[in-house]
């Protein structure tokens, strides 16, 4: 198989005017902001700054910019951990777990919608076919593209 042309068809749907239409809205709930809060969500409303820069992959300083903004907006507060005096929690207000708590159901309603009109069979194919590169993903990232690693295993 020819992986570069495969690749090349792939890019090419990928950039389809109404594909990127939804990909940019999926991309609006899913990245900076709104990220930051679902993280702080799933973590029982309260993190770490340390712990957010962990789990998103973004420089302490780019999480730091990111809560001046949602504080600024009301969505989370900082204090001091009681646990450690030396380190600050970042904590979801009402308005930013209401936030969070919608951006989550209508990213949860989109998909949803997007696989009922896949059908079964092909719900199942694409969950098995993303589980495969979430996994490779892991193995690209420790390994590096170009080592020579087999992917087709």
């Amino acid at each position: 198989m020819d992986y570069e042309k495969t690749a090349e068809t792939i890019i090419a749907t990928v950039e389809d005017a109404a594909i990127l239409k939804i990909e940019h809205d999926y991309s609006r709930l899913i990245t900076g902001e709104n990220l930051v809060l679902y993280c702080i969500y799933k973590s029982g409303g309260k993190a770490l700054p340390k712990n957010l820069c962990r789990i998103t992959g973004v420089s302490s300083a780019r999480i730091a910019a990111v809560l001046n903004r949602l504080e600024a907006g009301g969505l989370v507060r900082r204090s001091i951990d009681t646990e450690d005096n030396r380190q600050t929690v970042v904590a979801l207000t009402g308005d930013g777990q209401a936030r969070a708590i919608s951006n989550h159901e209508t990213v949860l309603r989109r998909t949803s919608a997007l696989l009922s009109y896949l059908g079964e069979t092909d719900t199942l194919s694409l969950l098995k076919i993303v589980g495969k590169i979430k996994m490779l993903s892991h193995v690209i990232l420790q390994e590096g593209p170009d080592n020579g690693t087999d992917l087709d295993q």
